[in-house]
């Protein structure tokens, strides 16, 4: 699983691409209108040795208007600036709630496979003696019992058909036996992750 869903990760790099792009500007405009207050600080001084000059007058009215379009423009890229911010800020968020969500599911499927095994365990271990308790070596007695043997007797060759018969249904036995514990084992191998 992929930790980072690519759509929210190109809109937070648009986001801070264009946030780069805002602070350079925002830069620039300090820098400008720094530049403008000192030469309107200079042109008041000026103003004030001889305060009839209209040239002067004029460049201050300039300069204060021009200070004041820049100040409008630094307010305005400082509103953009904090709206990216809150964006770069919520796209972050996303994308640490998808890391979340899907950590999360890691983390539920390894409980789930987990807590599988650890019951089959428990189980197993139970039926451990009862099965332990049922083995033993397969007896044909339904065939004994046609042969006229006791229970501590066994089919020989000298039986014929019962013996030939005795070692089929063996055989037959031991292999769907055989064909239904495999079956198992493998569902058991399944749940264990083997």
């Amino acid at each position: 699983m992929a930790l980072f869903k690519k759509s929210s990760k190109s809109e937070l790099v648009k986001f801070q691409e264009e946030l780069s792009i805002v602070e350079s500007t925002i830069t620039e405009v300090s820098e400008k209108l720094n530049k403008y207050a000192v030469m309107l600080q200079g042109a008041t001084l000026e103003l004030e040795l001889d305060d009839k000059d209209s040239g002067v007058k004029k460049r201050i009215t300039k300069l204060e208007k021009a200070t004041g379009d820049l100040q409008k423009e630094l307010s305005e890229l400082a509103n953009r600036q904090s709206q990216l911010n809150e964006n770069i800020a919520s796209e972050h968020a996303k994308e640490r709630q998808i890391q979340i969500t899907e950590a999360s599911k890691l983390d539920e499927e390894e409980a789930y496979r987990q807590t599988k095994i650890n019951i089959l365990a428990n189980e197993l271990y139970k039926l451990n003696d009862h099965i332990t308790s049922k083995r033993g070596a397969p007896v044909p007695t339904e065939l004994k019992r046609i042969a006229g043997l006791r229970y501590n007797e066994h089919i020989s060759p000298a039986q014929g058909d019962i013996y030939e018969e005795a070692l089929k249904s063996q055989e037959r036995g031991k292999a769907r036996a055989q064909e239904e514990v495999d079956k198992l084992l493998a569902q058991i191998k399944d749940i264990a992750g083997l």
